[in-house]
């Protein structure tokens, strides 16, 4: 697609940060309240910026003649050693998507490629998301698997 950039962005664009995170969890929620979305708005800020500052955050954007068009999050983590994988840190893909009249183009695609390409360069060994039933196409035409291990959740 002509003129499709992406970059990597920081605490330096925490506006471009809170606001991405914001558009992507609000597409499921359309009706919140004033005051709902107020609360939303700051604790998303509060989050995004400590864990930014703390370089465990990144987010990509993806621009068309500086639209955004697509987005996503990555939060880093290591992991305890395993006897012989002494490497354990992960990179947590969060909010990816791409806005509904850019969908269908490939912009996922090839965000997704610059992402795992980025992780490379960050070190990291291993990505993991959680893929909605439209999202999961793509990233397995990109390489991800289901875990080898049941992954199991608790609310508590």
């Amino acid at each position: 697609m002509d003129g499709l950039e992406f970059k990597r962005i920081g605490l330096d664009e925490i506006d471009l940060l809170v606001k991405s995170r914001i558009d992507y969890c609000m597409r499921d929620n359309p009706s919140c309240t004033k005051e709902e979305y107020d609360l939303f708005n700051k604790s998303v800020e509060d989050w995004t910026r400590e864990n930014a500052k703390s370089g465990n955050y990144i987010g990509y954007i993806g621009c068309i003649d500086n639209e955004i068009v697509s987005f996503a999050g990555l939060l880093m983590y290591v992991l305890p050693p395993l006897l012989k994988n002494s490497n354990r840190k992960q990179g947590h893909v969060l909010s990816f998507f791409t806005y509904p009249k850019y969908r269908s183009k490939g912009i996922g695609n090839e965000m997704m490629k610059f992402m795992i390409a980025d992780a490379k360069t960050l070190n990291i060994s291993q990505l993991v998301l959680s893929a909605t039933p439209m999202g999961e196409p793509l990233y397995k035409k990109n390489g991800f698997t289901e875990p080898k291990m049941k992954y199991m959740t608790l609310d508590v």
